[in-house]
């Protein structure tokens, strides 16, 4: 089912969620990843090192995050 999402809602799911994907562009191609974040307050937080994700971002900013929540992760 298709629907939208109140701003609390939206709110709600970042919190309870730590997983989704980044997406980003590094001046010639667009790349999408696997990443953890956390979301503090108006914040939301990932862990990376230095190198060719983190220099893309640098020099484009806009990013977007795809957020999934999973209900039974394979542990």
């Amino acid at each position: 089912m298709i629907g939208s999402l109140s701003s609390k809602d939206i709110e709600h799911f970042l919190q309870e969620s730590t997983y989704g994907h980044l997406g980003y562009f590094n001046g010639s191609e667009v790349t999408v990843l696997p990443i953890n974040f956390v979301k503090m307050e108006k914040t939301i937080l990932i862990h990376t090192y230095e190198g060719e994700k983190l220099s893309a971002i640098r020099d484009y900013p806009n990013v977007c995050l795809q957020v999934e929540k999973i209900h039974n992760p394979i542990i």
